[in-house]
């Protein structure tokens, strides 16, 4: 071993665990700090709670009181620092205890992102681009090929669940649209083209759930004019199958139809 070398270096470190990580750069210790608010939060609270049990303990026993932040009074309990004021220990106990409360609510409001989730995140707008090819062209095959076997569409028309009844539904759609479209002013039906905006996708390993808005636009304004037909959002929750992300369930909402249009909570958590 090197001079000024740590004896740690002899043995395989355990990695940090859930919530932390490596706060090293380059060296031979390991030491292990919060990744988020979260975890600083909940180290925090369980810190408060321990100091508050570690003092009550203390006292039912008979033992000096604690000083500030739990450090054991010097010259065996004797002298000024051992006359704590256990009262405003438990003070500072629950400051901390709120403090971590406080602190964890942003934090549990915004989404982590892993060293994959611009990968996944690239697949999963992929699959959003190719469903609305699919719609726009009424391909069947390639409508239904974007769920899972078992997955579900819930539309304006109904729910349907697997591939065979997603893919008869969407057969049946330009049928059920010319009604409400009419034809772009020559006899010819309406040309549909949709758009995606604002997407939000979380990824938590093999599944993910998006959230974003879609809009849609035909051509029977007037003299052929671009006209926008619906707009709404989606809410997806998807799932990795065979390494292909894939819609598990899919829940369309229009709000300019009745009973579709969006709840007034925010979707995106």
């Amino acid at each position: 071993m090197k001079s000024g070398q740590s004896h740690l270096a002899t043995f395989p470190l355990p990695p940090c665990g859930g919530g932390w990580r490596e706060a090293t750069g380059e060296g031979t210790a390991r030491v292990c700090a919060p990744k988020d608010a979260a975890t600083v939060a909940v180290f925090t609270a369980s810190f408060a709670i321990f100091g508050s049990g570690l003092s009550l303990l203390r006292r039912r026993r008979g033992a000096p009181p604690l000083p500030p932040y739990g450090y054991p009074p010097p010259h065996g309990g004797r002298g000024k620092v051992a006359k704590c004021d256990c009262l405003a220990m438990k003070i500072r106990c629950l400051f901390l205890a709120l403090l971590a409360a406080i602190s964890a609510v942003p934090a549990l409001a915004n989404p982590s992102y892993d060293a994959n989730y611009a990968r996944d995140r690239s697949q999963i707008e992929d699959l959003q681009a190719r469903y609305m090819f699919a719609l726009d062209w009424f391909d069947a095959d390639a409508y239904a090929a974007t769920f899972t076997e078992d997955g579900t569409l819930n539309w304006a028309r109904g729910t349907v669940t697997g591939r065979d009844a997603i893919r008869a539904e969407v057969r049946g759609m330009r049928a059920q649209l010319a009604p409400y479209y009419g034809d772009d002013g020559s006899g010819k039906p309406v040309t549909l083209r949709h758009f995606i905006t604002n997407v939000s996708i979380e990824v938590h390993g093999n599944i993910a759930t998006g959230r974003s808005y879609w809009y849609e636009v035909a051509n029977n304004g007037p003299g052929y004019t671009p006209k926008i037909g619906g707009f709404g959002h989606y809410e997806d929750e998807l799932r990795r199958v065979r390494g292909r992300w894939l819609f598990a369930s899919r829940k369309i909402y229009n709000q300019q139809l009745e009973g579709r249009s969006a709840a007034p909570e925010n979707p995106v958590k």
